[in-house]
């Protein structure tokens, strides 16, 4: 028999051998564990342990980080990215960035922060800080 028709046959074989082996030794896809938190109702957003902890009626609140929007109830449209961020808000519309950005803030609404313990105290209304 002529080697090269032989070689046309063996060659097919060859590849799917080759590719059902390649997948037998692959890693088997599996899903996050534990899953994320991810969403919640009212379309909120919230991860980081105790992220989001206490609210009840709030929406549209995003929260990540460590104690992020932690103590707020009813707030909604606020936005906090660091440890502690917004920790005792419940005034809507305000954004922190930041470790401990507006971490007192408890009734002022429509303020922006960006920096560590940026508007620390605050709880008046439409301030805006950045840096530490």
């Amino acid at each position: 028999m002529n080697p090269l028709h032989q070689l046309r046959r063996a060659t097919p074989l060859f590849f799917v051998g080759f590719i059902l082996s390649c997948f037998a030794v692959s890693p088997l896809a599996q899903a996050v564990t534990p899953t994320p938190d991810g969403s919640y109702p009212g379309f909120n957003t919230a991860e980081g342990f105790q992220a989001l902890l206490s609210l009840t009626s709030g929406t549209f609140d995003t929260a990540l980080g460590v104690n992020a929007l932690k103590l707020d109830t009813t707030a909604s449209f606020n936005t906090a990215v660091g440890a502690q961020a917004l920790l005792h808000n419940n005034g809507s519309s305000n954004t922190a960035v930041g470790v401990n950005a507006l971490v007192n803030n408890t009734t002022g609404f429509q303020n922006t922060a960006v920096g560590q313990g940026a508007l620390e105290n605050n709880n008046a209304t439409f301030n805006t800080a950045t840096g530490f």
